[in-house]
């Protein structure tokens, strides 16, 4: 029977009684079709001729993939076919290489696979500060793989995964059960591809061959995130911060004053900040541009008046004993819902820090060191051993001043009146103040307000 597959007309689809399945194809594309089973089972299918042979092929699981989705997996398959290719005998040959890959790799689960690749080559050898979340994405998006062999995952299931992950899932009635995520779809590829590469390398062999081999990234539709909050958004993300949790509070905040890397700042411990104020992250977690950072008073402040759990050594406290917050989604809406900058995200602050550091006057490889990037000095970088600490330390300061007048609403016009209104002089005694000491920045400030018995204009020299 032909009829134009869709939702509501699947809906009424079933098995007469006496038979045990029944097939529908559909009206438009020739091949397409659904089984229905007398137990209530529906599979999208596509049906073909190659070699004498008729193929009929399973393609998706009806009550969880939509009709829509189904349509296009049946011409990416049909394609195969006009192209010469037998898309069931190729699944069928991947089941056998993933069976004979059992049989001659370690009988290793994913999870166990997972845990051992965290280990041994993201802590380990690369020493990746993220290598937690690495973890995290892998088995939470492959959950179902949990207790399967490594070696039986096949390259269509982890296309499956990817394509879920970026479209979404819906239920039988159209309700959206999942959100589609092609940023986390693109994401949750690299972290498989590089985990099954590993897998595949001398010594490891858990798997044969890479099930990613030959995949091609999931979305196409992204884009470099170059947000810089405006000086309104940066004092709403502040003060919105300031309505949720301490912690995450605290955090949001150090962060501001910081522009690190989200994942990096929720791992510091109490114990990497020293009696000086330097906070030096442990070796054996770091890359090798994480820069010991002198952190500004303001920042220390908000570190000491946070409470400390016992038995938790981390400044920025999850909710599990021992862990450490989590700089993820769920957080990122709160900081959206608080502030009410809707298309707020984390890294934003680091393109917002590192533009208004450049706008104040702080020279290019102090940024890079600060928001720990690969400096870009040319061969004179591999003779400089300076640690430039004053000099972080007195950019930060900088910064941190910059904050300050930026999230009181009685200070913060005078920020762009001072740097953006094409007064060049203006904007140079205001860089210079910035960075200057502590009684000079607020005598200026004083002058900016137009306080009385203050002068209206600082001198350029006395801020030299």
């Amino acid at each position: 029977m032909k009829l134009k597959l869709t939702k509501r007309t699947i809906d009424g689809l079933a098995c007469p009684a006496g038979r045990k399945d029944r097939l529908f194809f559909d009206s438009e594309i020739g091949g397409f079709g659904i089984r229905v089973t007398d137990k209530g089972r529906r599979s999208w299918l596509v049906q073909y001729r190659t070699a004498g042979l008729v193929r009929r092929m399973v393609i998706g699981d009806a009550n969880v993939v939509p009709p829509d989705q189904a349509r296009e997996r049946a011409k990416a398959t049909l394609g195969l076919v006009a192209s010469g290719r037998d898309p069931f005998a190729e699944e069928r040959e991947a089941k056998a290489e993933a069976k004979r890959q059992t049989e001659e790799a370690p009988a290793s689960s994913y999870e166990d696979v997972v845990s051992g690749y965290i280990e041994r080559y993201q802590k380990r050898e690369k020493a990746n500060v993220s290598a937690d979340e690495v973890k995290r994405v892998l088995l939470r998006e492959g959950a179902a793989w949990k207790r399967r062999p490594v070696a039986e995952i096949t390259p269509r299931e982890v296309r499956r995964l990817l394509e879920t992950i970026r479209d979404g899932k819906t239920s039988d009635d159209g309700e959206q059960i999942e959100r589609p995520r092609p940023y986390l779809a693109n994401r949750c590829f690299a972290y498989l591809r590089t985990f099954f590469a590993w897998c595949a390398e001398p010594g490891n062999e858990y798997v044969g061959r890479s099930p990613c081999e030959g995949l091609r990234r999931p979305w196409n539709g992204e884009r470099e995130r170059e947000r810089v909050l405006t000086d309104d958004e940066l004092a709403a993300v502040w003060q919105g911060a300031g309505e949720l949790d301490q912690h995450r509070a605290g955090f949001m905040r150090v962060l501001i004053l910081l522009g690190k890397r989200k994942r990096a700042l929720a791992a510091m411990r109490h114990e990497d900040i020293g009696d000086d104020g330097v906070w030096t992250p442990p070796k054996g977690s770091q890359n090798k541009r994480t820069h010991a950072t002198p952190l500004p008073a303001k920042a220390l402040q908000i570190i000491a008046d946070l409470p400390r759990l016992e038995k938790n050594p981390h400044v920025f406290t999850g909710r599990r004993t021992g862990d450490h917050l989590d700089p993820g989604s769920v957080f990122q809406r709160a900081v959206q819902e608080k502030s009410g900058v809707g298309d707020f995200y984390f890294h934003a602050v680091r393109h917002t820090v590192e533009t208004r550091l450049a706008e104040i006057g702080v020279l290019p490889h102090l940024r890079d060191m600060l928001l720990d990037h690969a400096p870009m000095r040319g061969a004179g970088k591999g003779y400089d051993h300076h640690e430039y600490r004053a000099e972080m330390r007195g950019a930060l300061t900088a910064w941190s001043r910059y904050v300050e007048l930026v999230v009181d609403d009685k200070t913060r016009p005078l920020v762009a009146t001072a740097l953006r209104t094409g007064d060049d002089e203006a904007a140079d005694r205001f860089r210079r103040a910035i960075q200057a000491d502590a009684a000079t920045w607020e005598r200026y400030v004083a002058a900016l307000k137009g306080e009385p018995g203050v002068d209206n204009v600082v001198p350029l020299q006395a801020l030299a």
